[in-house]
């Protein structure tokens, strides 16, 4: 079966994508004010959340600058 194609398909697609993006943003925000207000005891819970952050950031650089897998993605075939 063939994905569907079209220009309605890429706005439908930006826009979930863009919607997703703004929820995950909101939710990270409202957790990170939550946990100030919730200070001393709030720092616990920024401490994990920063490395979550931080590993998010690692893993998603490795896989954007990976020479093996644009190698392969673009030289063997599925």
């Amino acid at each position: 079966m063939s994905e569907p194609k079209g220009p309605l398909i890429t706005v439908a697609f930006w826009l979930l994508g863009a919607t997703a993006v703004c929820g995950v943003l909101i939710y990270i925000g409202a957790l990170i004010f939550g946990m100030i207000a919730a200070l001393p005891f709030g720092i616990f819970g920024l401490i994990p959340l920063a490395a979550i952050i931080i590993l998010l950031f690692v893993v998603l650089r490795d896989q954007s600058t990976s020479k093996e897998d644009k190698y392969y993605s673009d030289n063997v075939d599925q």
